[in-house]
């Protein structure tokens, strides 16, 4: 029995080396997958945290701009409309806005060039009409989808009509421009939309088309009522989150900030495995070092218990021969006569 458990000592001390090796890797995987997570979460927070800033900028960049304006009409009470037209145009050339209106109080807009178009922006006209800065989507009698950036102004009368708002247009495709980022690969996209879900501007191009984001996941993702809900919930109370699901098919992160004006929130959507990819990578190299030392420390204990083991081998054989020669002088020897005295008395 002895023998045979020195025999199997190896092979169960290799089975633990290996089994505790095992043990240590998943270990050291997930704990390292967990940091990349972590780690990469706070990235994408922080590319678009800056996103998010720069819109912020670009919005209150607008507004200050009508502000501009509204300055030089008043100082220049007796400017003639061709004077009025020059300054909008400077105006535009640097700042790359679409068009600029003159709003008046039936929901009509005049451009410099005295064309007239509806402008009603939805809910935002009543807090324009309350004094406020807003931002709203329109569509132009062409069928064109533009951003309206619209403040109050000292009434005021061009080319006969009357106003008491100024606004600035983008179409959508400036407005994305705006929002352009290069991280991820260009896979991530970005959306302005109300605390509804309604979209006001997106980035996507191509693919589904869609007004309302919220029936978007409802139609596209695994996310269940009391997700959407609760996503909706993070909306409206203006808190900045990160919830992941997949659309599609696809695992996306989905992050959301308030704009700080009004009910606007930007949403960030980026695929998990773009968010993830830089860190992956210093994933594989970590685990395969990992791998590589594991094996070699196994390999090493492993070595040193198959020698430990030929070493007993050895011993074991040779006892075994030392006994198998006793065991012959013994035999050879079975007609003589040994007799065992006590070396003190002589006695048998």
């Amino acid at each position: 029995m002895k023998g045979r458990g020195g025999k199997f000592l190896p092979a169960v001390l290799i089975g633990i080396v290996g089994a505790a090796s095992v043990l240590v890797g998943a270990v050291c995987f997930h704990y390292i997958s967990r940091r990349i997570y972590e780690d990469s979460t706070v990235h994408l927070e922080e590319i678009y945290g800056q996103v998010d800033r720069s819109f912020g900028a670009f919005v209150e960049r607008n507004w200050g701009l009508l502000d501009s304006c509204d300055d030089f009409f008043i100082l220049a009470e007796e400017a003639d409309a061709a004077a009025i037209t020059d300054f909008i145009q400077e105006k535009q050339e640097y700042w790359g806005f679409s068009e600029f209106y003159f709003l008046g109080g039936d929901m009509k807009g005049l451009t410099p060039a005295g064309e007239e178009v509806p402008m009603d922006m939805g809910p935002a006209r009543q807090l324009l009409d309350d004094g406020d800065p807003v931002m709203a989507a329109q569509t132009l009698p062409d069928g064109r989808e533009v951003t309206v950036f619209a403040a109050p102004a000292r009434p005021g009368e061009y080319e006969g009509f009357s106003y008491d708002a100024i606004a600035v247009s983008y179409t959508n495709a400036d407005l994305a421009a705006s929002l352009n980022v290069e991280a991820f690969s260009g896979q991530g996209r970005c959306f302005v939309i109300h605390d509804d879900g309604g979209v006001l501007l997106s980035t996507q191009t191509g693919g589904n088309v869609f007004n309302n984001y919220l029936t978007y996941l409802r139609a596209a993702s695994d996310m269940d009522e009391e997700a959407l809900a609760a996503l909706q919930e993070g909306w409206q109370s203006g808190r900045t989150g990160l919830v992941q699901c997949r659309i599609g098919g696809v695992e996306q992160c989905v992050l959301y900030q308030p704009l700080g004006f009004q009910d606007y929130t930007m949403l960030s959507v980026v695929p998990r495995s773009a968010v993830s990819a830089g860190f992956l990578s210093v994933q594989n190299a970590t685990i395969a070092a990992l791998a590589v030392i594991f094996v070699l420390v196994g390999a090493m204990a492993a070595a040193l218990l198959i020698q430990r083991s030929r070493a007993l081998s050895r011993k074991n054989r040779t006892e075994l021969q030392y006994r198998e020669r006793m065991f012959d002088v013994l035999s050879n020897s079975v007609d003589d006569i040994f007799i065992m005295l006590n070396a003190a008395d002589q006695n048998v």
